[in-house]
């Protein structure tokens, strides 16, 4: 086909389309076949019309198929029975198969170190890695063998690296010593291991020793550096602490006990007993006063004593309230103790006092480890409930102005007093016993000088009380 002929036919397909654009005309053409093209292949287009048609190729082919060898431009335009003419156009690409080459970014040094894996970035490469990632580029951080898969529509591809590790670890820095107390005028030995080759220096400026003798209590460090980093390690010297003493254990036995002592302190290295004894405890069976002295490593002393003695029998002393005035009241009994750890009364009662109206003998037993004690007293719950002066002296000065006896109970009942002269006459009278005599006659004469009789009887709980005696009346 001469270049004519070519110019003609472009013609013709740019004329067809401008037609089927005016026209709007359902007639179509399409291409079957790939668009891509790989290097050697070759590659058959089919031109399929929506009827049947006459088909006219861009190189002048006429023919339903053609075969290229080569990327290039294809058309094709097909003309129906009406003269309808539908084209389609396409460009065939050729494609290379792809190529992978890991490259590596570097080596793995130290731990939590990563690299890079990178292969070329392609839009139509798929990529498929051993860690199951898809992109060009993928970051590791453990030594090992790492692969890649390539693949597009014309072929496969792989590639396999081994990424290496030098195995430097972080810094690590121990610092020990024989004792990390020391005394006055003393010294210590701090020595440093390391796990890798490095550099390091002292908190007392030393460097690349692996030792140092200090003789102060402080912090001391030193920081070791290595390729992955470096650390500070501490260590603190301290004085001892003060020495403490004290004895613990019984320090009251019974008659014929032994008891154990025991020495306590914080730092003691060896004891003392006052009896020149060197055991942390000490057994005695008698009272007296016990010493220990201990001391600690750095010769320092301290002593503690105690006092053991002898428990003695319980003492008892027994006491009751005045005997009850009035029926049905309560007598309180107490017992005081010493050298007592409790009680018990013959009522059964455990606290120090008791309460009882029933008149009789009461006995306590006060007890200790040692020893058990028993006191008794008789308690007396009735006597005569009231009491009578002898004398008043009616001048109003505010004391013993008024003659009253004094009953204690208030359930009273009867109640009847009468104060007669030395010759019988009636001089007072009344059945209140809160009333008192004011030493008149009559009210309102004044009585003279000298001594009454008086009779009084009263009721208290349906029993019947009565009393006479005499008053002096002083003016």
């Amino acid at each position: 086909m001469n270049t004519l002929q070519k110019l003609l036919q472009w013609k013709l397909v740019i004329f067809a389309l401008f037609i089927s654009h005016f026209a709007f005309a359902q007639f179509t053409v399409d291409i079957q076949g790939d668009s891509i093209l790989c290097p050697g292949d070759t590659l058959v287009l089919i031109a399929q019309p929506s009827e049947a048609a006459e088909i006219l190729w861009h190189n002048g082919a006429t023919t339903d198929t053609i075969v290229l060898t080569s990327p290039e431009e294809v058309s094709v335009m097909a003309i129906n029975a009406n003269q309808d003419t539908a084209v389609f156009l396409e460009t065939i690409l050729q494609q290379q198969p792809p190529s992978v080459d890991i490259f590596v970014s570097g080596e793995l040094q130290c731990p939590n170190d990563q690299v890079s894996l990178t292969v070329p970035a392609s839009v139509d490469i798929d990529y498929e890695w051993s860690t199951f990632q898809t992109g060009n580029v993928i970051n590791v951080g453990n030594p090992g063998e790492y692969w890649v898969h390539a693949s597009n529509f014309c072929g496969n591809a792989s590639d396999t690296v081994l990424v290496p590790s030098e195995n430097r670890p972080y810094p690590e820095a121990i610092i020990s010593t024989d004792k990390t107390d020391i005394c006055e005028g003393d010294s210590t030995v701090l020595r440093l291991s390391v796990n890798s080759e490095g550099f390091w220096f002292w908190s007392e400026g030393f460097a690349f020793v692996d030792s140092i003798v200090v003789d102060t209590p402080g912090s001391y460090w030193v920081e070791f550096i290595n390729d992955c980093g470096a650390v500070t390690e501490f260590i603190e010297i301290t004085r001892p602490p003060d020495i403490t003493a004290q004895i613990s254990g019984p320090t009251q036995m019974c008659e014929g006990e032994t008891i154990t002592l025991n020495a306590i302190s914080n730092t003691a290295l060896t004891y003392r007993w006052s009896d020149a004894s060197t055991a942390p405890s000490f057994v005695t069976g008698s009272t007296g006063t016990y010493t220990v002295t201990v001391t600690d490593k750095c010769e320092e002393r301290a002593t503690a004593s105690v006092f053991v003695q002898e428990i003695p029998p319980p003492t008892i002393l027994l006491t009751a309230d005045e005997p009850l005035l009035c029926e049905q009241d309560f007598v309180q009994v107490r017992a005081d103790t010493f050298w007592a750890n409790g009680l018990v009364w013959d009522t059964g009662e455990t606290t120090d006092i008791i309460l009882t109206s029933e008149a009789r003998d009461y006995s306590v037993t006060a007890f200790n480890q040692c020893f058990e004690t028993t006191a008794s007293t008789f308690v007396q719950t009735m006597r005569v409930p009231v009491f009578v002066p002898n004398v008043f002296s009616p001048n109003n000065d505010g004391e013993n102005d008024f003659f009253q006896p004094f009953l204690r109970c208030q359930q009273v009942q009867d109640f009847h007093l009468q104060v007669f002269s030395r010759w019988g006459a009636l001089v007072f009278e009344t059945t209140d016993f809160t009333d008192w005599w004011d030493g008149t006659t009559d009210g309102i004469q004044q009585a003279a000088s000298g001594v009454y009789v008086w009779m009084m009887r009263f009721e208290i709980r349906d029993r019947n009380y009565y009393f006479e005696g005499d008053i002096t009346l002083m003016r």
